[in-house]
């Protein structure tokens, strides 16, 4: 992870509704030699929305400003991990990144990586 991620914070008059960090050159895939997903990779390290702020396109408009970012930068990828262990919670952000158009690229258990082209989850864009 980079020393200094940039991080993007989603506001209201009630305060911070939720926050993503993450880094448009951060090409992990690359690096790993994971061939599937090729060209300029963006990676978010961590998104995280108020609970009384769930399911209000909060965490989606998130993403998609990371997406949008990317894209300004030449990325034609979006990576993250998705926390591994087993729970209720997991499933939930499991069905969160499926509906955004990601999918697990990672096949091997210890390397959660999901992502999708920049250009689908734009596609995918809720709106603001």
């Amino acid at each position: 992870m980079p020393e200094y991620p940039a991080v993007a914070v989603a506001c209201s008059a009630q305060g911070v509704l939720g926050v993503v960090e993450f880094d448009l050159s951060y090409d992990l895939g690359r690096a790993a030699e994971r061939h599937e997903h090729l060209g300029k990779q963006a990676w978010i390290f961590s998104l995280a929305v108020q609970d009384e702020w769930r399911g209000r396109s909060v965490g989606a408009q998130l993403v998609c400003y990371v997406a949008q970012q990317a894209k300004a930068d030449g990325a034609t990828f979006l990576a993250l991990a998705v926390q591994e262990e087993p729970s209720e919670a997991r499933e939930r952000r499991v069905r969160f990144f499926e509906r955004l158009g990601m999918r697990r690229i990672t096949s091997s258990p210890g390397d959660p990586a999901w992502g999708a082209p920049v250009a689908a989850i734009l596609g995918r864009q809720p709106p603001s």
